[in-house]
C-alpha cells in the first residue's frame, strides 16, 4: 500500500494534535493528585497539625514537560517530512505508525511519571516553606536500588527551601538533561528519590550505604556484592538495555 505524501503529513497532524491535548489534560491531573499526596507526606515530615487542604503548588514543570513531548513529535514529523518528500509518496505507512504510536506512548509516561515526582516534591517544597523549614536535603534510595552516579552525588546535599539543587553534580562522566529545574526529584526518568526537611541549625550528614563505585567495578567488586545488591544492579542494567534496545528498534 502506497500513501500519498499530503495524505501521511495530515494523518500526522492530527495524531499530534491529539496527543498534545490529551496528555496535557493528563500531566495536569497526575500532578495535581501526587501534590495532594505530597502536602500530606510533607506534614507529618514537618510535625505540623495544620491544615493543607487549601495549598496547591505551581510550577512551570507542566509546561516544560508537555513542551518536550510536543518537540519531539515535531522532530518526528520533520523526518517523516523529508522522508516523503524525498520520495512523493509513502511506501511503508505502517511501520512508519509503529514507530511513531512505540515512541510518543514512551515519551508520553515519562512524561506522566516526572510529573507525577515532580508535583509531589512541590507539594513538600511549599509546606517547608509556609512552615518556616529553611533547608531541604536530596535523599537517594538506596533500599535494595543502586542509584544512578548522579543520584549518589545529590546525596546528602543541602539547599534553602525554594533553591535550587545543583545541576552539574554527578560521579559520572556528564550529568543528565534537567527535568525543568532542580527544585527536587525526579533528576532523570525512574528517579527514587525525595525531599528531606533540614531543622533550623542542623547539618544532618547522610550515611552512603556501601554501593558498587559509580564509575567502575572489577570483577572482584562484583564477587563482593551481596545477593541483594547484585540483583539490584542487574535490575538495573537489564532496563537500561531494553530502553536502548527500543531506542534502536525504533530509530529514534
Amino acid at each position: 500500500m502506497k500513501l500519498e505524501g499530503p495524505a501521511v503529513q495530515r494523518a500526522f497532524l492530527v495524531y499530534e494534535a491529539q496527543v498534545v491535548t490529551h496528555l496535557s489534560t493528563a500531566i495536569q491531573a497526575v500532578y495535581s493528585a501526587a501534590s495532594r499526596v505530597g502536602l500530606g507526606f510533607a506534614a507529618r515530615q514537618t510535625s505540623t497539625q495544620a491544615s493543607t487542604d487549601n495549598l496547591l503548588p505551581t510550577s512551570s514543570y507542566l509546561e516544560d514537560a508537555l513542551a518536550r513531548v510536543h518537540v519531539s513529535l515535531q522532530q518526528q514529523r520533520s523526518v517523516l517530512s523529508g522522508a516523503v518528500s524525498r520520495s512523493g509518496q509513502h511506501a511503508n505507512p505502517e511501520s512508519d505508525v509503529r514507530d511513531l504510536v512505540r515512541t510518543s506512548s514512551f515519551r508520553a509516561r515519562l512524561a506522566l511519571q516526572s510529573a507525577a515526582q515532580r508535583g509531589f516534591t512541590d507539594a513538600q517544597d511549599m509546606v517547608y516553606t509556609v512552615h518556616g523549614v529553611e533547608s531541604k536535603m536530596w535523599q537517594a534510595d538506596f533500599d535494595n536500588h543502586v542509584p544512578c552516579p548522579t543520584c549518589q552525588a545529590l546525596h546528602g546535599t543541602i539547599v534553602s527551601t525554594g533553591g535550587l539543587f545543583p545541576g552539574d553534580r554527578t560521579y559520572a562522566d556528564r550529568a543528565p538533561a534537567v527535568f525543568g529545574d532542580l527544585a527536587g526529584p525526579p533528576r532523570h526518568p525512574n528517579c527514587r528519590c525525595i525531599l528531606v526537611p533540614v531543622p533550623a541549625g542542623e547539618s544532618p550528614v547522610l550515611e552512603v550505604p556501601d554501593v558498587p563505585a559509580p564509575t567502575s567495578m572489577t570483577a572482584a567488586d562484583v564477587r563482593s556484592m551481596s545477593q541483594s545488591k547484585f540483583r539490584a544492579m542487574v535490575s538495573v542494567l537489564a532496563s537500561v538495555v531494553a530502553r536502548a534496545a527500543g531506542r534502536i528498534r525504533g530509530g529514534s
